[in-house]
């Protein structure tokens, strides 16, 4: 099984993580970008839906590695039990396959299976975290975007830190034209994480 291969937003996010959730983060990420790889890239909506399908399923009896959604499903049955934590995600990301019309409907299921995963159980949570997975979901296809509003960032600092370092870097690259966005591991993505993360948000 490969470790995920987490941008540099989401490895600066990790250092305000719970030393006891980290492990749970990293392997949420990698989960997380592996669906979404398949949901965002596929030619036909049904085909990446089928085969997100059959990781709510079949794929989680007995997961193999070998694939980013296999090494990832395996790195969430390390630290939680995979046949609860799975599914919310592949059902998130069924919808979000359908196109962007589906969005808001597909970060409301996102935000849910993240909130189960974590163990988020504050209602105050639900609007924040779904912000953040809309907006994510937005900046990550290039889609016009704003950014989170203050109250929700203070909601995520207070329960979910790593989500808030994400939603305020996110919120910053919303601003900008999707040429001018920073791409992950390179230099000014590294220059922005540090100026925006370490600066821009007290944790």
């Amino acid at each position: 099984m490969m470790s995920p291969i987490l941008t540099a937003d989401q490895q600066l996010s990790l250092a305000y993580a719970k030393p006891s959730q980290a492990a749970l983060y990293r392997a949420l990420f990698g989960l997380d970008a592996a669906m979404a790889q398949i949901a965002l890239t596929a030619h036909e909506p049904l085909l990446a839906q089928i085969k997100l399908a059959w990781w709510a399923e079949a794929g989680l009896t007995d997961p193999k590695g070998g694939s980013a959604i296999g090494d990832a499903v395996l790195g969430v049955q390390a630290v939680a039990d995979h046949r609860q934590v799975v599914p919310p995600f592949v059902e998130a990301w069924k919808a979000a396959a359908d196109g962007p019309e589906y969005f808001d409907g597909a970060s409301k299921l996102r935000a849910e299976a993240w909130m189960f995963a974590l163990r988020l159980t504050d209602d105050g949570m639900t609007s924040a975290v779904q912000a953040w997975a809309n907006l994510d979901l937005k900046v990550m296809t290039g889609a016009k975007a704003e950014g989170l509003e203050k109250g929700d960032l203070l909601t995520l600092r207070r329960h979910a830190k790593p989500l808030a370092v994400l939603a305020l870097l996110a919120s910053h690259d919303a601003g900008l034209p999707l040429e001018e966005r920073s791409k992950p591991g390179s230099p000014q993505s590294m220059l922005r994480a540090f100026l925006f993360g370490a600066f821009g948000l007290i944790l």
